[in-house]
């Protein structure tokens, strides 16, 4: 899918997307940067297809260092802290304690998947805190994008297989927040640890 493709209207309308109004998951991304700070007290945090920079905002009112990137040219002229880019072509460099991705790897087709995980994990010093779009809660699915959806089991095994470690004392805290069962997050949280 084109970059141009998530204009305007992606984020508003229920034309491209399941978003009626985007600007309505302010208030959420502030309160899971609140959360995240809480969970993990990072210095820096990346934010991969942070959109309109939502969740970097919510980290930043915390002092945490944050910065973003996203594909969609008309998302990231919403905040200084975003910029234009693409996912699945990260490149190793700067770490940041938390790199966080929520609902966006969906939208990567399965062919770049793995290579797009290995430049996230690459980019985590610490933690990678993923929210993914499952096959058993997409019967509602308004969005086309959404070309890799698969079940929780067959992300469990592409951890496992690619050698990341699951924190799973975090992902029970996380999953367990109000925030995150009220938002149906619970199931589709992962938590990456690296170090261990």
């Amino acid at each position: 899918m084109s970059s141009t493709y998530y204009d305007r209207s992606y984020f508003y309308g229920r034309r491209k997307s399941n978003y009626d109004n985007y600007a309505k998951t302010k208030s959420i991304f502030y309160d899971f940067g609140k959360i995240l700070y809480r969970e993990f007290h990072p210095a820096s945090a990346f934010d991969a297809g942070g959109a309109f920079g939502y969740l970097v905002h919510g980290l930043r009112r915390r002092g945490v260092e944050s910065w973003g990137i996203d594909i969609s040219p008309y998302a990231v002229r919403h905040s200084p802290f975003m910029q234009l880019g693409d996912i699945t072509k990260l490149k190793p460099g700067r770490t940041y304690d938390l790199v966080t991705c929520t609902d966006v790897l969906e939208h990567i087709p399965e062919e770049l998947v793995e290579q797009t995980l290995d430049g996230l994990y690459l980019l985590a010093g610490k933690y990678l805190v993923l929210v993914i779009a499952l096959a058993e809660h997409s019967a509602d699915d308004l969005d086309r994008t959404h070309v890799c959806i698969k079940p929780y089991a067959w992300w469990e095994e592409l951890f496992r297989r690619l050698g990341y470690h699951r924190c799973a004392e975090s992902e029970q805290r996380l999953r367990k927040s109000r925030l995150c069962r009220k938002n149906m997050w619970s199931e589709k949280l992962f938590v990456l640890e690296k170090g261990t």
